[in-house]
C-alpha cells in the first residue's frame, strides 16, 4: 500500500461527500463509513438525532446552550413565550 493510501486510511471523513470523494479514489466504502459514523456518534452525543426529534421548549434550549453554546433566536424566544415555556435564559 503506498503512502497517500496509508494516510487516506487514517481520515475520518466528517461529511458523506467526503466518504464519496475517498472512495471514488480508491478507498474501501465500508471502511470509510466506519470512519465517518465512529466520528459522527463520537461528536454529536449518545443520541445524535435528539435534536431532530424533541420538541424545542425551554428545557431542550437550556440543556442545548450548555452542550453547543447556541441560543434561541428572537423568533424562538417568542414562539417559546407564546407556548407558556419557562423563560429561556
Amino acid at each position: 500500500m503506498d503512502t497517500e493510501k496509508r494516510k487516506a486510511n487514517l481520515i475520518r471523513p466528517g461529511t458523506l461527500v467526503q466518504v464519496l470523494q475517498l472512495v471514488h479514489e480508491g478507498e474501501n466504502l465500508r471502511f470509510c463509513m466506519a470512519g465517518f459514523l465512529d466520528g459522527f456518534y463520537g461528536d454529536t452525543e449518545a443520541e445524535p438525532l435528539r435534536r431532530a426529534s424533541m420538541p424545542r421548549d425551554g428545557r431542550w434550549w437550556a440543556y442545548e446552550t450548555i452542550r453547543s453554546g447556541l441560543a434561541p433566536t428572537a423568533e424562538e424566544q417568542r414562539e417559546l413565550a407564546h407556548a407558556g415555556a419557562p423563560a429561556f435564559g
